[in-house]
C-alpha cells in the first residue's frame, strides 16, 4: 500500500510517500511493526498506541478519543483482509 500525504500539519508543506506492505500474517511481522510506527510518526499519531498513558495532559477524552480512531484506522488500512476479519472487533490503537 501506498501511503501520501499532501501537507504535513506540524512544518508546512511536505510530500511524503510511504510504501508499506499490508500485514497478510506471511511477512515478517518485526519488520513491518517498524514501518507502521514510522507511518504513525509521520501522520502524528504515535501516542495513541501507548494507551492512555500517553495521552497529553492538556488533552481531553474527546481529543483523545478522536487520536485514537484516527491511529487505529491507519493500522486497519495497512492489514490484508484476512487479518482484518480477526481483529475487526477491536477498536483501540493500543489493542491492535
Amino acid at each position: 500500500m501506498v501511503v501520501e500525504e499532501v501537507e504535513d500539519g506540524y512544518k508546512g508543506s511536505n510530500s511524503i510517500k510511504l510504501d508499506v506492505e499490508k500485514f497478510d500474517g506471511l511477512i515478517n511481522f518485526g519488520l513491518w511493526q517498524i514501518q507502521v510506527k514510522k507511518v504513525l510518526i509521520q501522520y502524528g499519531l504515535i501516542k495513541a498506541p501507548k494507551g492512555r498513558i500517553g495521552k497529553l495532559a492538556d488533552m481531553d477524552n474527546d481529543s483523545w478519543d478522536d487520536l485514537d480512531m484516527r491511529t487505529a484506522s491507519q493500522i486497519w488500512l495497512l492489514l490484508a483482509k484476512n487479518v482484518l476479519a480477526n481483529v475487526s472487533q477491536i477498536n483501540s490503537a493500543k489493542e491492535l
